[in-house]
């Protein structure tokens, strides 16, 4: 029995040790093709030769400043058939190198030809191509410059890493540095950051010049206009026979000259001679001998400036009046008589016009008290003020004002008509009294005048006030004179069926007459 089992032990044992033996085999043969010598290059290091200076002197193989540990450079499987002998560089050599291309960068001497020497160096005829182990990176292959005959590897290993930077730089940097790298931008550059305070972010290289400093001459051929005043007996002679002497001052001169209406006087005019200073002061000779000072004394040529005639703008808006309406018929009464053609009327039928006798009582009861405020002196004409006549108190407007009576002239804004009243019954207004439109619209009956020069009789105010007193009125805007004020007809409603036209019944009762066409009413003056 102990030979089969001692047989069984053979026959188990003697697989498993082979398995085991060609394990270990199969990894030492890995290993060893992994430690192949000839797939990795490392760099060789020499040591630096002594400088002939007292003081040593260190370099930096960095670009950017930062020294690191040499890289181990792994040549790709794809390059093995193509790989050639490596190129040994020195470190003095290339500390050379580095230094030259930071002097390049840095020191604004670089030289443009050198940078395109990348491209020039490739048209070169020479030994056939070797590839750097520096340029083994890249994975498309490209051309190595061709070492001429009388140089050795070495030259050619510099020449290739100098295109390489050149090739890096123009990647990493943007068009812009090689502009700024030139000495002449570079300088300026320098002395500027030099003195400035700036603290240099965000800012930019190149220097704008200082504005120029030096004064702009004169324009001479600005257009101006020069204005003289000249008698109307010789506008004639100024401008001769169809305007032959105006035409020949222009082809002689080049200045226009016009001749206008004088704003204030209907015997003289206004000439206008507009161009250049020395245009008009051509012209201004030309008439001057056309006109001899001892001749023509009143043609004195001395320049007058008119200014533009401003309107008189009331200091009271227009929106507290209450006004006539155009093209209908306003439902009025008569408040007072100025003259008979000259009446203010009321709006009976307008929303507001309830609130007038409320706002005469709240006036009353404020200004019955002492302590009332007075109107500051000098009175400014065009106040609204409150002012007591007869028992009461009513709103007004001042027109003008006497001095040495201490009186005011003013116009009744609700009930109308015109009065002096002494300057001690006139008081402030409140605001709240200025609610209210004023109420009265003053107006003038259109199309007639009183009969003769003498103005109107006493007849005719005494036949309007009976005529008008408690009628309704249907007034017609039919015009307004130059100040605004309306012309209109006036139709009285004195029953169901009786209508009288009020114009028609002071000419009818001979107080008045009818007007020529164009002809104006004393006191009236047509727009």
């Amino acid at each position: 029995m102990a030979p089969s089992h001692s047989r069984q032990l053979l026959i188990w044992t003697v697989p498993t040790i082979a398995v085991i033996l060609g394990y270990f085999w199969y990894r030492r043969k890995r290993l060893s093709s992994k430690t192949d010598p000839g797939e990795i290059v490392k760099a060789v290091e020499t040591p630096p030769k002594p400088v002939d200076s007292g003081s040593p002197r260190t370099f930096s193989r960095s670009l950017s400043g930062v020294d690191s540990a040499p890289i181990d450079i792994v040549i790709p499987h794809k390059l093995k058939a193509t790989k050639s002998n490596p190129v040994v560089i020195s470190d003095e050599d290339l500390d050379i190198e580095i230094e030259k291309i930071k002097s390049m960068r840095y020191n604004g001497s670089i030289d443009m030809r050198k940078s395109n020497s990348c491209s020039e160096t490739t048209t070169k005829k020479g030994s056939p191509k070797k590839l750097s182990p520096v340029m083994a990176q890249t994975p498309v292959e490209e051309k190595a410059p061709v070492v001429e005959d009388g140089k050795d590897e070495r030259s050619s290993a510099n020449n290739e890493v100098q295109r390489q930077n050149c090739e890096r730089d123009s990647a990493n940097h943007s068009p812009a540095d090689v502009m700024l790298a030139s000495p002449s931008l570079s300088s300026i550059s320098d002395n500027q950051s030099e003195g400035s305070n700036d603290s240099g972010k965000g800012g930019s290289d190149v220097v704008t010049p200082p504005p120029s400093r030096s004064l702009v001459p004169e324009n001479t051929n600005v257009i101006t206009i020069y204005e003289f005043v000249i008698p109307q007996q010789l506008v004639g002679k100024l401008i001769g026979k169809h305007g032959s002497s105006v035409a020949n001052i222009k082809d002689k001169t080049g200045a226009h000259v016009v001749v206008r209406k004088h704003p204030t006087n209907n015997k003289l005019k206004v000439c206008t001679i507009e161009g250049s200073q020395n245009e008009i002061d051509s012209a201004l000779k030309l008439i001057r001998d056309k006109f001899p000072q001892k001749r023509f004394p009143e043609v004195t040529l001395e320049q007058v400036s008119f200014l533009p005639q401003i309107p008189a703008v009331s200091l009271v808006p227009d929106h507290l009046y209450l006004k006539l309406i155009e093209g209908i018929n306003n439902d009025t009464i008569v408040s007072c008589i100025v003259a008979p053609n000259h009446l203010f009327l009321q709006q009976p039928t307008h929303p507001s016009f309830p609130n007038l006798n409320i706002l005469n009582g709240c006036m009353n009861v404020c200004y019955a008290q002492a302590n009332s405020p007075m109107l500051p002196t000098p009175i400014p004409e065009n106040t609204i003020c409150v002012a007591f006549s007869g028992d009461s108190w009513y709103r007004a407007v001042i027109l003008s004002q006497d001095q040495t009576s201490g009186t005011s002239y003013v116009k009744f804004l609700d009930y109308g008509g015109y009065v002096y009243i002494e300057n001690t019954n006139l008081r402030q207004i409140r605001g709240d009294f200025m609610l209210l439109p004023f109420q009265a619209a003053e107006c003038f009956l259109a199309n007639v005048k009183p009969i003769g020069d003498s103005g109107w009789h006493d007849e005719a105010y005494s036949a309007v006030a009976e005529m008008t007193k408690t009628a309704i009125i249907y007034t017609q805007i039919v015009d307004y004179t130059d100040d605004g004020v309306p012309l209109v007809n006036c139709y009285l409603i004195l029953g169901p069926k009786r209508v009288v036209f009020l114009n028609q019944e002071l000419v009818k009762h001979g107080y008045a007459e009818w007007l020529n066409c164009g002809e104006e009413a004393a006191g009236v003056s047509v727009a």
